[in-house]
């Protein structure tokens, strides 16, 4: 389904962090290896270089071209092209594809619209299961004692995300001011907030004055009360 990418994107953003360089593992610039880096700059016929050197507009054209394209994350549910989205950020886009290609076969035969319908995607419990395969590849990583809390975390967040985008809000946590937790969610909202009202907030995942101010005059704008926190009702219209 068209229109998925910015918003898959800005979640995205939120769980991947800066440069990265660890022994068993590629060197990583905000989520994109080395290797993937190499192949784009000799697409764009431009001289290689450090991948801590990464653009924004590189590292967005790169997740654009490179996994959501190749995931057919436009012929895809939302909730559903996150899902793949997100696993080839971490796992890599052959194997983001491969699952990709195989949850929308039937029968041996290739059919990318069969389940255009969130709902039927939701009801398959489809989120759930793609979760699990996510899950199995951490104990295989040798960097798994190291990330693979963050990884599990990353996926169930990444789950309750999709299954917003199916329309299902009721797994997200509801914001308020002071929490401690949360901070990608919070992040992730203060992204929707500015994308779609323009309120420029900054992202830093901390829940404070001018976010609580910024949920309480959406709640206003949407006839949902005044508490100032971010519940289900609000995440459904920020989303």
């Amino acid at each position: 389904m068209k229109g998925g990418y910015e918003r898959a994107l800005e979640w995205v953003e939120v769980q991947e962090g800066g440069p990265v360089d660890l022994a068993n593992d590629p060197r990583t610039g905000w989520g994109v290896i080395q290797e993937t880096y190499d192949t784009y700059r000799r697409w764009k016929k431009l001289p290689l270089r450090d991948v801590f050197l990464i653009t924004i507009d590189e590292k967005k054209e790169i997740f654009k071209r490179m996994f959501w394209d190749r995931c057919y994350g436009e012929l895809l549910p939302h909730g559903v092209a996150l899902s793949i989205f997100d696993h080839g950020i971490t796992a890599g886009d052959t194997k983001a594809v491969k699952l990709a290609r195989k949850s929308i076969t039937v029968d041996n035969e290739f059919r990318p619209l069969l389940f255009i319908d969130n709902f039927t995607w939701t009801r398959l419990n489809w989120y759930q299961s793609l979760s699990k395969a996510k899950l199995h590849t951490v104990p295989s990583n040798p960097n798994s004692i190291t990330f693979g809390e963050i990884w599990r975390k990353r996926t169930g967040e990444t789950r309750a995300v999709a299954r917003a985008f199916a329309g299902d809000t009721s797994k997200l946590p509801t914001l308020k001011k002071g929490q401690r937790r949360n901070s990608r969610y919070t992040a992730f909202a203060q992204k929707r907030m500015n994308s779609r009202f323009g309120l420029g907030l900054s992202v830093d995942g901390v829940y404070g004055d001018n976010t609580e101010w910024a949920v309480g005059e959406l709640q206003i704008k949407f006839k949902l009360g005044t508490s100032g926190e971010l519940d289900s009702k609000l995440w459904e219209r920020i989303l």
